[in-house]
């Protein structure tokens, strides 16, 4: 008996094609990306004296979302037959595997919006604690609105598409009551595309505007714009949605799988890098959870002038950058991190400044 006959009859397929390879692939090693980012930020704030924040919760959240998004995706390959043709699938396997990789496809959808969400609000609430600015905070509220919004309205697709939600999976096409389900796709793919481009674009004008050395400030702006990748993926995901034929869906769907799970993972995987400075083991951090950073007057006098830090940050106020900004209410500034700056060192010898960093 051949392996396509045994597996038949245990109801698993095996990982015969190139293309089912790459699916599992790109979810294991999504699965263990985002842990190990995850796992470092919290061993970062934990080095910093930090305690836990609603987007460190978000992104933990959108990390859970995103391997349970991951073990679908290896279901629908082990179980939903994908990788195959209907006509190879229906003979050893019967209907089952389609019907099972279609179900999963529903829940797919609602698993890929929420952890994407997630991960967006928590980059969110990241820019409400650097940037002490009205405007921004306003922005940044409106954008987790949006971010909502955009979500639910993904979810109650997975969910009416189809009336009853049982004809997703019905297998008669002729007799399914379905809305344009390639146009929902491809709406919400735009959609989102577009906030993943407004949430990178919303820090890169205060961030320039920092009184730094130009390359800091360009690191920063690198930092911060890693997000970049995320837009790929999610152009990516777009592009092979927009050829996807649901006539043979299973066959078709590889590489739109792989990068509805590279997404979440790439951007949980991002979201978390700015928060590793800690690491670095650069700083000495405060029971207060403030980095201490320490120079020496003129390197003779042995009195170290100390700057503190908060998370790695220099606070982005009236006295840190060219941009002038708005008083946005003392609590929201006391928490807000800081941006590596220049610290003004007044000699003790020469009586004269200095920058040091």
């Amino acid at each position: 008996m051949n392996s396509t006959t045994d597996a038949g009859a245990s109801g698993t397929f095996p990982l015969a094609r190139q293309s089912q390879v790459s699916v599992v692939a790109v979810s294991v090693v999504f699965i263990i990306l985002p842990t190990v980012a995850v796992f470092l930020r919290l061993v970062a704030r934990r080095m910093a004296h930090r305690g836990m924040d609603a987007s460190d919760y978000c992104i933990i959240g959108a990390c859970v979302f995103s391997h349970a998004l991951q073990a679908v995706s290896i279901a629908s390959v082990t179980h939903g037959g994908v990788g195959f043709l209907f006509r190879e699938i229906i003979p050893t396997y019967g209907r089952r595997p389609i019907i099972t990789f279609l179900q999963l496809l529903v829940v797919q959808q609602i698993l890929w919006a929420v952890s994407l969400s997630l991960c967006k609000i928590a980059i969110l609430l990241l820019y409400t604690k650097i940037f002490s600015v009205r405007r921004m905070v306003l922005a940044t509220r409106v954008m987790v609105g949006f971010t909502v919004a955009w979500t639910v309205a993904a979810v109650l697709v997975a969910f009416f598409i189809c009336i009853p939600l049982s004809d997703n999976w019905l297998l008669d096409l002729k007799n399914r009551r379905c809305g344009n389900q390639p146009a929902a796709d491809g709406t919400l793919g735009v959609v989102n595309m577009m906030t993943d481009i407004i949430v990178l674009v919303m820090p890169v004008s205060y961030l320039w505007r920092l009184r730094l050395e130009t390359y800091k400030k360009a690191a920063l702006i690198v930092t911060f714009s890693l997000g970049v990748f995320t837009c790929i993926v999610s152009g990516l995901r777009l592009y092979y949605l927009s050829q996807l034929s649901y006539t043979d869906v299973t066959f078709g769907i590889p590489n739109a799988l792989i990068f509805s799970a590279l997404e979440p993972g790439v951007g949980i995987t991002l979201a978390c890098i700015p928060f590793l400075r800690p690491l670095l083991g650069r700083s000495q951090y405060s029971q207060k959870g403030t980095a201490q950073y320490y120079t020496t007057a003129e390197g003779r006098s042995g009195n170290s002038v100390r700057a503190e830090r908060y998370r790695g940050f220099t606070m982005v106020d009236e006295t840190s950058s060219q941009y002038q900004l708005r008083q946005y209410g003392q609590d929201e500034r006391d928490t807000v991190p800081e941006l590596p700056g220049k610290v003004h060192v007044t000699s003790q010898t020469t009586g004269g400044t200095r920058d040091s960093y």
